[in-house]
């Protein structure tokens, strides 16, 4: 007998974040590849409004941080990106909550991107933060529509992501969508209950 075991957070205890008006901060946790999304995170934030920034929370694990950091200036947005490496799990956990929007941007052709479950999803909603995920990853489409905490896009493209971060400008919509998600996260999405 096969019993699947879900890769859940811990209930959240802090209140969902609070969502205020001014320039998006968009978060990614966890390693960093081209696979998961980096260039069309890169290109997306080129779209955005003014003072919209990058917060990337990990490391690079495929070798392809130069490349990155080269396209960043290409885009004119190298002023908006932060890579802080890997922190310690509470800091990390800290830094995602200062972000207003959170990011799982896996690309197409790799059989584990469509059926992956990543921790870093739960860490956002428990977070109270909406999240712009893939609309062809299965496992993770299935919890943020069963949630209501987020926008499901073609996450290889760039013009997608960003009428997704536009579509989050208004606090009033992520407040809505972050605490959707919190509360899935403490009842329904909590590793206690798993």
């Amino acid at each position: 007998r096969i019993v699947a075991v879900r890769n859940y957070a811990p209930a959240p205890v802090a209140p969902p974040r609070a969502h205020a008006p001014g320039p998006l901060v968009l978060g990614h946790l966890g390693a960093v590849t081209r696979a998961r999304g980096w260039a069309c995170m890169l290109e997306a934030l080129a779209r955005s409004a003014p003072g919209t920034r990058l917060l990337l929370i990990g490391r690079f694990t495929d070798g392809s941080e130069a490349a990155f950091h080269a396209l960043a200036a290409a885009l004119g947005v190298a002023d908006r990106v932060e890579v802080t490496g890997w922190l310690p799990q509470a800091e990390a956990l800290r830094r995602l909550r200062d972000c207003d929007v959170a990011l799982v941007l896996f690309q197409r052709g790799e059989e584990n991107h469509r059926l992956a479950l990543p921790h870093k999803l739960f860490d956002a909603m428990a977070a109270g933060l909406p999240v712009i995920v893939p609309d062809f990853a299965e496992e993770v489409a299935s919890v943020v529509r069963r949630a209501g905490c987020g926008l499901l896009v073609d996450s290889g493209v760039a013009g997608a992501v960003a009428a997704a971060v536009a579509a989050l400008a208004d606090p009033a919509r992520r407040m809505s969508l972050g605490a959707a998600g919190w509360r899935a996260a403490r009842e329904d999405f909590a590793w206690e209950a798993e």
